[in-house]
């Protein structure tokens, strides 16, 4: 499992040290064509990962960090050696960990995701994905599946606060070259603490809870995706409304050359993960499709790639499918801010059906549980 430091400070949580070692369970047990074929289509496909590595008949050398005298060398397995990957029959003592995306209450809107429009309800993506959650975990749990919940509520896994992150945020400012003297520095200041710690220490704090605690078979990180406003000077809900999956991947040029996320990508690759990741993604996209009859969300940036020919799938490097020690599917139904959707969302979860739109409807909560509860019950042959 990944290495964290549990009590270590806000600024030191951000970047901890990388050991490489950890590699030297894996000699001798990945081929070559697979490694490689995960490195040019998959992981990095742009992301200039030959400047970091050099293959030769037997292995591969990854430079371990940008001083060019230092290399960990990886062995592969000669062809035919490596063991297919198993995958457990039915979701009896499945272990599963849920990632309700987000924050919920109070912090959704530091985080940036609440909205209302005009005096409506306001919708928080947190809450929805925190109501999934526990209605997902009570439909797999009486299948005998092991699940657990990565927050239990709407308060942050991390017992730091944005405040925290002022002197992080205030090194980083001033390499930008920001000054104090400026007028909006302070304005600056708590916006990078904020993101620092709703970003960067709630998912790790997460990460430690999933990778220590739980130790999961796979995760699951629930969303419900939403579009940047037309004007945002005067928000109006927009038409689009689509769904996508995402599993990890596309690590861009900068994101390879980072010490840690080198790691962490040889590490996905090693394991295997992408392969259970893409098999329980299709099963996913295909269920989704048919409960809801949602088109595929298109990206647009050099930040995610396709992984399958109907558009449902994406790769992207993302630090929860990164430093999550399992497989990680990330799920991203639906528009929240639609013309579609908002008022449902709105709603938040409720027992039986509603009137909106003119149709009876469940609860976005109770439709998103089980259309994803469907999904793994015929991903794993029950």
């Amino acid at each position: 499992m990944m290495t964290v430091a549990l009590w270590a400070e806000p600024a030191e949580q951000l970047k901890l040290p990388v050991d490489w070692e950890r590699l030297e369970a894996f000699q001798g047990r990945v081929e070559r064509a697979d490694f490689e074929r995960e490195l040019r289509e998959i992981y990095a496909p742009g992301g200039r990962w030959e400047d970091w590595m050099r293959f030769d008949e037997g292995g591969v050398w990854i430079r371990r960090s940008a001083d060019e005298s230092e290399a960990y060398y990886l062995a592969f397995a000669r062809s035919g050696e490596t063991e297919p990957t198993r995958r457990s029959s039915g979701l009896g003592g499945l272990k599963i960990a849920i990632d309700p995306g987000h924050l919920g209450g109070r912090w959704a809107e530091m985080e940036r995701r609440h909205f209302a429009i005009g005096d409506g309800e306001a919708v928080r993506e947190g809450d929805l994905t925190l109501a999934t959650a526990k209605r997902l975990r009570a439909l797999l749990s009486e299948r005998g599946a092991e699940v657990w919940l990565t927050r239990e509520d709407d308060q942050p896994a991390t017992r730091y606060r944005a405040e925290d992150y002022f002197a992080e945020a205030d090194r980083r400012l001033a390499e930008s070259g920001l000054s104090e003297s400026e007028e909006t520095y302070e304005e600056q200041r708590n916006l990078l603490a904020e993101r620092l710690f709703y970003r960067d220490g709630e998912i790790r704090a997460r990460a430690r809870r999933l990778n220590w605690m739980i130790r999961p078979d796979l995760a699951l990180a629930l969303h419900v995706n939403a579009v940047g406003w037309p004007d945002p000077e005067n928000p109006s809900l927009v038409d689009q409304n689509d769904l996508h999956v995402l599993v990890n991947g596309c690590y861009l040029p900068s994101e390879v050359a980072d010490d840690a996320q080198r790691f962490e990508m040889v590490w996905r690759i090693v394991n295997g993960y992408h392969e259970q990741e893409i098999a329980l993604a299709r099963t996913m996209a295909r269920t989704m499709v048919e409960a809801t009859g949602l088109p595929p969300y298109q990206y647009s940036g050099d930040n995610a790639i396709s992984m399958d020919e109907e558009g449902y799938i994406w790769a992207r490097n993302l630090l929860a499918n990164r430093v999550f020690d399992c497989p990680v599917v990330f799920l991203e139904p639906w528009t929240a801010n639609s013309k579609a959707v908002y008022q449902w969302a709105a709603l938040g979860d409720y027992e039986g059906k509603r009137l909106v739109g003119g149709e009876e409807v469940k609860s976005l909560p109770a439709l998103y549980a089980a259309f994803v509860f469907e999904a793994l019950l015929r991903h794993f042959g029950e």
